[in-house]
């Protein structure tokens, strides 16, 4: 079987040549145990003029800051979490968790209400025009999603979240169901929506889960066979404008209201876009964006024009279940695509799945953790790889750091990485523009991308100095300057 591997190539230098160097590697092939980092020697040498690949890394021009990587929680996780021995279900808690050993899953997305991958559909208040939410409750999620998130917070207490909503109670939709539909426009619908989230806040609060960003809509443009809701562009920048952001502002939580979860990569997805990036008053009174599944000219057109405002990217492709080593390339494919455009979060989306894989709406997905409820198994799929992978090079608080393959072999530059079953190709990257860069707590930087080719000789110019690394073939390769 072809062997599959990430290599990190880390180097400690001064203001001379090289000192000491470590290469790491993490195999990308599926695992009953934790994809092990190893190391490996004599990647990096005394510089030498047969380099064929430049890497340029400008330390004096750093962008934003990271938040580290993410997760999903969802109830089909939970459940199949529970179906292991409690020894065994610490352990992958621990692996997808634990800033230091495990994935360093740091900052994740929380459903309010149901999402695709709930048991059934449900919203916190399923009473028909409750206007004042006296039935509201969070009773369900006492039962499922709470305990997964608490157990996720006994690994790392310090983990933040972002929440979103797949779709908000059936009566305040046009259709009155929780699939499909859209939201109804008049006054009393936003203003009982506004206090619904501003609910869902307390309520979480009060069993310590502080939601950090609060994205009101997930997909406003789609309206799915699972639980969904279109908003229209006009709409959705009135209802954060004029009641969910100050509603959130009148409550003293110190969530923050961002745009999002927003897809845009259909044609007809631009009459959305253009309601929401040329609307002056909402983009002031928002504190953030939240995209997936973005085409990268219109996401770096809102970046642009809104340069103040952070981006984040709040969910990875879902795929079909197949859980292939392409599929892992892929997600870092769409990984340096967002971050190079502006991003601080990557959220990766399934975080645990039981055989068969499947929605409760039949939809076959990839996830980070696949377990076989039967046989009481655990398998680390190459996804997983890759978010321990970048979990471990990225903490919060570094810095994007421009970087550019300037000289490049055939197996350096643009990534193509490019599963068939989906038309939208939102990340393809051209030129130099694989590689991405990020600052150092120590003070160094580490430069990620990925050599297509055959193992080769590179030079990575940072400040005047030089630095001359072997490339490993067909790899990921992290080098690490501290």
């Amino acid at each position: 079987m072809k062997r599959h591997l990430l290599f990190s190539l880390a180097v400690v230098v001064g203001w001379n040549l090289p000192a000491a160097v470590q290469v790491e590697t993490i195999d990308l092939t599926a695992s009953t145990t934790p994809q092990a980092v190893r190391v490996v020697t004599n990647a990096v040498s005394v510089l030498t003029n047969e380099a064929t690949v430049r890497i340029d890394v400008d330390i004096a021009a750093p962008g934003q800051s990271l938040d580290g990587i993410g997760g999903a929680f969802n109830e089909l996780g939970w459940n199949a979490l529970l179906s292991l021995p409690v020894a065994q279900r610490a352990g992958v808690l621990r692996d997808l968790f634990d800033t230091q050993q495990g994935a360093a899953l740091r900052f994740n997305r929380i459903p309010i209400g149901s999402s695709d991958f709930a048991t059934n559909a449900y919203s916190l208040d399923d009473v028909t025009n409750d206007w004042k939410l006296k039935h509201f409750s969070i009773a369900r999620d006492e039962g499922c999603l709470i305990p997964y998130i608490k157990a996720a917070q006994a690994v790392n207490p310090e983990m933040k979240f972002h929440a979103s909503p797949w779709s908000p109670p059936g009566w305040m939709k046009t259709n009155g169901k929780l699939i499909g539909g859209q939201l109804k426009s008049d006054d009393r619908t936003l203003k009982s929506l506004a206090a619904y989230f501003v609910k869902f806040l307390r309520a979480y609060a009060s069993h310590n889960i502080v939601i950090n960003r609060l994205c009101p809509q997930n997909e406003p443009v789609n309206a799915t066979s699972y639980p969904s809701c279109k908003v229209p562009g006009p709409l959705y920048a009135k209802v954060l404008t004029e009641w969910i952001v100050p509603a959130v502002h009148k409550s003293s939580l110190p969530t923050e209201v961002w745009a999002g979860t927003l897809n845009y990569y259909r044609p007809v997805d631009v009459q959305h876009f253009t309601a929401l990036v040329t609307n002056v008053e909402m983009n002031r009174a928002i504190a953030g964006l939240s995209f997936q599944y973005t085409h990268l000219p219109w996401l770096r057109e809102y970046h642009t024009r809104y340069p103040h405002l952070p981006i984040q990217m709040s969910e990875s492709e879902c795929y079909n279940g197949d859980n292939s080593v392409n599929q892992a390339l892929r997600d870092f494919q769409d990984f340096a695509a967002y971050t190079r455009t502006g991003c601080q979060l990557f959220t990766f989306w399934n975080m645990v799945l039981a055989e068969p894989r499947k929605s409760s709406w039949n939809w076959r997905q990839n996830s980070l953790v696949v377990i076989d409820k039967q046989k009481q198994t655990v398998t680390y799929e190459p996804s997983f790889a890759l978010a321990r992978f970048l979990g471990r090079e990225i903490k919060p608080g570094s810095r994007y750091l421009p970087a550019t393959v300037t000289t490049k072999d055939d197996g350096i530059g643009a990534l193509n990485i490019l599963p068939k079953q989906f038309s939208f190709l939102q990340s393809d990257l051209s030129g130099g523009e694989q590689v991405v860069a990020f600052s150092r707590s120590s003070g160094g930087f580490v430069a990620i991308l990925l050599n297509q080719g055959p193992q080769m000789r590179a030079q990575i110019k940072a400040e005047g100095k030089w630095l001359d690394a072997t490339l490993p073939a067909a790899s990921l390769c992290a080098i690490v300057v501290d």
